[in-house]
């Protein structure tokens, strides 16, 4: 009998314990969906929401930590989400080499940054796209498989870029990106440009919208060009590209960019940002991946997101991929990790429904198998 005691005892100790545990995530990858999963989050949390670092975040931040309750979830168990944002194929790595180099704030307050191990990685590009495959990543298959949504890409030229480079044709970006400039009449048609240069600002090697606009436009994965300036002279030299989008924003609209030809490529949160500090899109092969006026708005909200995405949903414009949330293989599918990943995914794809700035899954009227590849109508 006592022992039968004892053994009740442990069992309700263990399970007490259990529910006692604090849930610690730790999420880096894609900045794309980085609006989309703060408001997902803080949605989660809802008034159980108790400290943010920094105080208040804002859901274009690269990198933040939440902290609270999430009842529907864990119950009264404390839950602290890590995230910093970098790039996707980083993300991806990350989680398949197991770095301990990730960086992310410290709960509740505090600048100093720690390094740990990441959970889950937001990704624009397919595992099976990137060289990190050592370690299958879940869920297994990546693409439509893994996905939270689909995020179009798009071309943004500085305000002092002609106003006549209005497209880029798939041929012309191959040579532009292999290149990382070409002529200017190229773009314009005016032969007066056939002496001055067009530059291409982009992302470094981590990038998963790097990989994208390199696997869309024909060119092979990492090999691509690019400008930066060094902001005191204007000079401009060839540059390894930018860890997260907001660098290229940076690049085309401060004084050397506004005052040079120079167009970069961004996903369309960062767009809206570049827009707003008065850049403005340009056609890629002929198309926008929206129908009418672009929202600018950092952060906007439309009531019609099909009918705004219509020439992306319709595989139109092809320029997009899938945005991917894995995690590692090794975790299994009840860990409270993998419970936050999936509650994560389907509050991201109801944000998505109002997105000026990504497509929810369920919109889709094309696929594609593979990053680049052909698009098929369904």
């Amino acid at each position: 009998m006592k022992k039968l005691l004892v053994t009740a005892l442990l069992a309700a100790l263990g399970a007490s314990f259990a529910q006692a545990q604090p849930v610690d995530v730790y999420l880096v990858g894609a900045t794309a969906f980085r609006a989309n999963t703060f408001r997902s989050l803080t949605n989660l949390y809802g008034a159980n929401l108790s400290s943010m670092n920094p105080n208040p975040s804002t859901p274009s931040l690269n990198r933040y930590t939440l902290r609270g309750t999430i009842p529907s979830l864990f119950g009264t168990r404390t839950v602290t989400v890590f995230a910093s944002f970098s790039g996707s194929v980083e993300g991806i790595q990350s989680l398949d080499q197991n770095l301990t180099t990730n960086q992310f704030l410290p709960a509740v307050s505090g600048t100093t940054l720690f390094t740990h191990l990441a959970d889950l990685a937001f990704s624009d590009a397919a595992q099976s796209s990137t060289i990190y495959q050592s370690t299958v990543l879940e869920p297994a298959g990546g693409g439509s498989a893994a996905a939270v949504g689909v995020v179009p890409f798009v071309w943004v030229k500085s305000a002092g870029t002609p106003s006549g480079v209005i497209n880029i044709g798939r041929a012309q970006a191959r040579t532009f990106m292999q290149n990382g400039k070409d002529t200017l009449s190229g773009f314009t048609g005016n032969t007066a440009d056939a002496t001055k240069n067009i530059l291409l600002v982009g992302r470094n090697v981590g990038s998963g919208s790097r990989l994208i606009a390199e696997l869309c436009n024909d060119v092979i994965p990492g090999s691509h060009r690019q400008y930066n300036t060094n902001g005191v002279s204007c000079t401009w030299s060839l540059f390894g590209g930018f860890s997260s989008g907001s660098g290229v924003v940076t690049a085309l609209t401060t004084t050397c960019g506004q005052n040079t030809n120079v167009i970069g490529y961004m996903a369309l949160p960062d767009a809206q940002s570049a827009v707003t500090a008065g850049a403005s899109i340009v056609m890629q092969h002929g198309e926008f991946p929206f129908d009418g006026t672009f929202v600018s708005t950092l952060n906007a909200s439309i009531t019609t997101n099909t009918a705004y995405f219509n020439p992306t949903i319709t595989g139109l414009y092809d320029w997009w991929s899938y945005e991917q949330l894995y995690y590692d293989s090794e975790i299994p599918p009840s860990d409270d990790r993998v419970t936050l990943r999936n509650a994560l995914a389907t509050g991201i794809n109801a944000d998505l429904a109002t997105s000026s700035t990504a497509i929810p899954l369920g919109s889709m009227r094309a696929l594609r198998a593979n990053d680049g590849s052909e698009i098929v109508p369904f």
